[in-house]
C-alpha cells in the first residue's frame, strides 16, 4: 500500500509538470505573458497616439482654415480702408488735411490686423509642428520599446 501512496505522489506531481508543460506556465512561461502583457500595453498606447495625431492634424487643418478666411478678410479690410475715401471728408483743403490722420489710422490699423493675423498663423503651423514631432517621438519610442521586449 505504500508503494500505490508514493506511485500517486510521483503521478500527481508529473500531471502537474505535463499541465505546466502545457500551459507554459513555468518562469519562461510567465515571462513571456508578462511580455505579450507589455507589448498589447504599449501597442494601445500607440493606437491611442496615432489616434491624437489624427485629430490634432484635423484640428490644425480646422483652425487654419479659419484662421485663412480671417486673413481674407484682414486683407480685403486693408484694400478698403486704401480706397475707401469719403468724398465728403475731401470737399475742401481743410477738410482733407483733417481727414489725414485719420485716413493713416485705418490704414495702418488694418494693416496691423493683417500682420497679427499673419502672425497667429505662423505660431499655430509652429505650435502644430511641436506637436506633431512630440507625438511621432513618443510613437517611435513605444514602438521601440515594443520591438525590443518582443524579440
Amino acid at each position: 500500500m505504500a508503494k500505490q501512496t508514493a506511485k500517486a505522489g510521483q503521478s500527481k506531481f508529473a500531471i502537474v509538470r505535463k499541465i505546466e508543460a502545457l500551459l507554459n506556465l513555468g518562469d519562461t512561461g510567465k515571462l513571456d505573458s508578462f511580455a505579450g502583457r507589455v507589448v498589447r500595453t504599449l501597442d494601445r498606447e500607440i493606437a491611442s497616439l496615432e489616434k491624437n495625431k489624427s485629430t490634432n492634424k484635423f484640428n490644425f487643418k480646422q483652425k487654419l482654415e479659419d484662421l485663412q478666411d480671417n486673413l481674407e478678410d484682414a486683407q480685403a479690410a486693408l484694400e478698403d480702408a486704401y480706397v475707401n475715401i469719403p468724398v465728403d471728408k475731401v470737399q475742401t483743403n481743410q477738410a482733407q488735411k483733417d481727414f489725414v490722420d485719420s485716413y493713416l489710422y485705418g490704414i495702418g490699423s488694418a494693416a496691423e490686423e493683417v500682420e497679427r493675423i499673419e502672425k497667429r498663423i505662423s505660431d499655430a503651423k509652429g505650435e502644430h509642428k511641436e506637436q506633431i514631432n512630440d507625438l511621432d517621438a513618443r510613437i517611435n519610442a513605444r514602438k521601440t520599446h515594443a520591438e525590443m521586449i518582443g524579440s
